[in-house]
């Protein structure tokens, strides 16, 4: 599938490693089997959301994808999209066990998946149907194993990866006027003090 250089993805979670070098410039993000402060093949016991956005806002029904363990009902993975980024733009929420304590009311059940038997799981391209237009993903679940479905030869845990979207790197939030404002007032009030001390 061609990228759609108008639709735009950015990862804003510092945890999650960009793999797009590694899927001919795909965006593609996976969450590391080994994570400081969470220790090795950590699934259950810390496993950091994914957050990303677009440069566009999620037309339709919030939708999620549900995966659960190899035992077909306990749920391992959720992943939700929304138009509940900054500004009213998409948003895609890789929530991984152990923080699946997330009210789903109001979004749509788009599929459910299982694990394999050995714990993993990835799935074909997903066209998430009418919300945004050209896009499929490919979503991933580790089941503690050594899992490297998107970079080879790394052991990884779960992973997204956004087919017909141009990567636009790590999300970095844009100062809101009222911090502009502030450091502008902040600015002005220190000049008039100098001069008064001058004077």
């Amino acid at each position: 599938m061609s990228a759609n250089a108008s639709l735009v993805v950015y990862n804003a979670s510092p945890t999650w490693i960009d793999a797009s070098a590694f899927n001919g410039s795909t965006p593609t993000f996976v969450l590391p089997s080994t994570i400081p402060g969470c220790g090795s093949e950590n699934g259950t016991t810390c496993e950091p959301t994914g957050i990303f956005y677009f440069n566009t806002p999620w037309a339709g029904l919030p939708s999620y994808l549900a995966i659960n363990d190899s035992d077909g009902t306990t749920l391992s993975d959720l992943i939700l999209f929304d138009s509940n980024g900054p500004g009213g733009v998409g948003r895609v929420l890789f929530y991984s066990d152990p923080s699946l304590s997330v009210d789903v009311s109001g979004y749509f059940l788009f599929d459910t998946f299982t694990e394999d038997s050995q714990g993993g799981f990835v799935s074909s391209p997903l066209s998430i149907c009418c919300e945004l237009s050209g896009l499929s993903v490919v979503i991933a679940s580790d089941g503690e194993s050594g899992f490297s479905p998107f970079i080879p030869d790394a052991d990884s845990s779960d992973g997204i990866q956004f087919q017909g979207a141009v990567n636009g790197g790590s999300y970095a939030p844009e100062p809101s006027f009222g911090v502009l404002t502030g450091l502008a007032g902040a600015a002005l009030l220190y000049f008039r003090r100098r001069k008064t001390a001058k004077n």
